[in-house]
């Protein structure tokens, strides 16, 4: 059985280099315990928005550890900035069921990045939707979707 979305954990330039303009991924994530150890470089950027690719903005890590806030603003701004707000996907990484957050918070804390009120709501509604789609379609493209339910994700399944 074939993966819906696949997400790959970046950690240095050639992986994010290959990631976004080889590999078959539909999201890349960053680690928000520590400073990244290379920049976001733009036409690396614009390949991976070219494709569909989403970028992931993890907010669980800094919610739990203060010491992690530092990054989090860090590569959250640099992603904003890089992509204009385009592809920015936000997971909040729950561990518990207190860590879980509303829309509106997480607009909310969005802000810090300089992110818009209309870049946050797509990042939580628009954004995720487009991922899971690609993920979809990219399961196999011999067959064309010309509408997918998001519930319902099977090969070559029109609706």
């Amino acid at each position: 059985k074939s993966a819906d979305l696949i997400s790959v954990l970046v950690s240095n330039d050639k992986e994010f280099t290959n990631a976004c303009q080889n590999l078959e991924v539909d999201i890349i994530t960053f680690d928000m315990t520590k400073r990244l150890e290379f920049y976001l470089r733009l036409p690396n950027i614009n390949s991976a928005l070219n494709r569909g690719i989403c970028f992931e903005i993890s907010l669980g890590t800094a919610l739990r550890d203060m010491s992690c806030r530092p990054y989090l603003v860090h590569i959250g701004s640099q992603l904003l900035r890089a992509t204009k707000g385009k592809n920015i996907i936000v997971s909040g990484d729950p561990r518990k069921p207190l860590d879980t957050r509303g829309p509106l918070d997480i607009m909310a804390m969005l802000s810090i990045f300089n992110m818009n009120p209309q870049q946050a709501r797509n990042s939580l509604t628009v954004n995720p939707e487009s991922c899971v789609m690609h993920g979809c379609t990219f399961l196999d493209n011999r067959f064309p979707f010309t509408h997918i339910s998001l519930t319902s994700c099977d090969r070559g399944q029109e609706h």
